[in-house]
């Protein structure tokens, strides 16, 4: 017996044949249509089968079934998962510890508590900056989205980033380490990682269970995302103004 795969790409259809043993006998491929239709789309996998038959001489009768892989699930949720990845751990979660024994020195100066902490927001937003740039014109130029699903995976990603930013300098403010002889634990295991790894993934695993829930609303969840990452990430500035707290070294 034999099994035929296709692949649905987003630049390509990529059918294969393969035996019992799972060698792949031979395959083809065809570039996707945008403005493909779902009668054409059926009609071209039909072709692609029989096409791959005929090349290997194999009898219609003798393909025990056919696999089709359909992008469904990751699409959806991609906007959300690759916005959520630098919330998980940004450098802001540490930022404050790192200043260590010498912390008092950025105390005393001339600054507002906002002040510092959006130095340390901005320092965040530079480091991600190219990361940012860079997948997203991959992924637009791999997926070529129409201009709603364009836009959400620019915005979705682009809140995400900004309210890891805030949100890991806030925990840092709660949980602070300056008393220490290693990096590491600041970086690796303070409860400042902890924390933003929690927040990184509930942050990520509501979204994506409205999308499912949701289903065909998904340029609303993804509204509703960014709307809601925003107003955390203003919520946690008020209060911005206050002087910097005297945070003990020990």
């Amino acid at each position: 017996m034999y099994y035929i795969g296709i692949d649905v790409g987003g630049t390509n259809l990529v059918a294969g044949l393969v035996d019992e043993a799972g060698c792949i006998l031979n395959k083809v491929s065809t570039p996707v249509a945008k403005d493909m239709t779902a009668e054409q789309f059926g009609k071209e996998l039909a072709r692609m089968s029989r096409r791959l038959c005929e090349v290997g001489e194999i009898p219609f009768d003798k393909i025990e079934a056919v696999g089709v892989g359909l992008p469904g699930a990751v699409d959806r949720t991609l906007p959300v998962l690759l916005g959520a990845m630098p919330v998980i751990m940004p450098l802001t979660a540490c930022s404050l510890s790192m200043e260590g024994k010498s912390w008092w020195m950025t105390q005393t100066l001339p600054v507002s508590r906002r002040e510092l902490i959006w130095s340390k927001v901005t320092l965040q937003l530079i480091v991600a900056l190219p990361f940012y740039l860079v997948s997203e014109a991959a992924l637009i130029v791999a997926l070529r989205p129409g201009l709603p699903e364009a836009v959400c995976l620019l915005a979705v990603p682009a809140a995400y980033i900004l309210f890891g930013a805030r949100a890991g300098i806030a925990v840092n403010e709660k949980f602070p380490v300056f008393d220490w002889d290693s990096e590491v634990k600041v970086v690796k295991q303070g409860a400042s990682a902890f924390v933003m790894v929690v927040i990184g993934l509930v942050s990520a695993a509501v979204p994506i269970i409205a999308l499912f829930v949701l289903e065909g609303m998904a340029v609303f969840v993804y509204g509703a995302t960014v709307g809601a990452l925003l107003l955390l990430t203003w919520l946690l500035d008020l209060g911005g103004k206050k002087p910097c707290p005297p945070y003990r070294l020990d």
